[in-house]
Formats: C-alpha cells, structure tokens, sequence
C-alpha cells in the first residue's frame, strides 16, 4: 500500500496573499533548477510550488511541480527552521530527473542555513 512515511510535522499550504510578502522580505537561494524563498515564522510550517508559464506548457509545469514537491518531502522529515518556503521552478528543470533536483533543493536549503549538511562538520558524521 505505498504512501508517505509519517512526519511529526504538517505543512500549511502559503495563502496567496503571503506570497508578496515572502519574496519581498524573505530570504533567497538560486540554482539551476529552482529559486528557493524562506521566511521565517514563528512556529508554523507553510510550503507552496510555484511553475510560471515560462517553465513550458501544463503537463511540463505539473510535473516540474511533482518533482519539487517530492524533493522537499525527502528533506522535511530531518530538523528544519520553521517558516514558509517556495520553491519555484526554472526551465531547465522541466528536463530533470528525482536525484539531481533533490540535489539541488539540499544545497539550497544548506546555504540558506536551513537544514545542516553532515558533509560539512568536523567528523563527517552529522554531530
């Protein structure tokens, strides 16, 4: 019966009237593939997607959407800042595998110092 493992934490969806908000006074990482936006709150958890027209047509911008929904799902289990994120779609990313888009939304989230990197402390094993 697949599904999703269970999480201890629930993600709101963003209202549409945050958004502004959030791209205006949050903080900003951008790779290839995807812009990432966080803003931080006070215990809440929010995620929204976002695939403007410019990503390609409606079956390209849903599964540039499926992928980014499924790489945040594999980093929000671990520890993570509460805030909203958005992550948005670049054009390159419609040509994109799992692996590579998960890739880059962890460097994103590292940069932004939202998640820690166990490849980066002192004895490469996360403490």
């Amino acid at each position: 019966m697949g599904g999703r493992p269970p999480t201890s934490r629930t993600f709101q969806k963003v209202r549409s009237g945050e958004f502004q908000d959030i791209y205006r006074t949050g903080s900003k990482a951008v790779g290839k593939l995807l812009i990432l936006f966080f803003s931080e709150r006070e215990e809440n958890f929010s995620f929204a997607v976002v695939a403007s027209r410019k990503t390609g047509n409606a079956v390209q911008r849903n599964r540039s959407k499926r992928l980014l929904r499924e790489a945040f799902r594999e980093h929000s289990g671990g520890p993570m800042k509460a805030g909203a994120y958005v992550l948005v779609a670049r054009r390159p990313l419609r040509d994109e595998n799992l692996a590579p888009v998960a890739g880059e939304l962890k460097k994103l989230l590292t940069r932004l110092e939202l998640i820690s990197d166990p490849s980066t402390s002192r004895n490469g094993n996360g403490i």
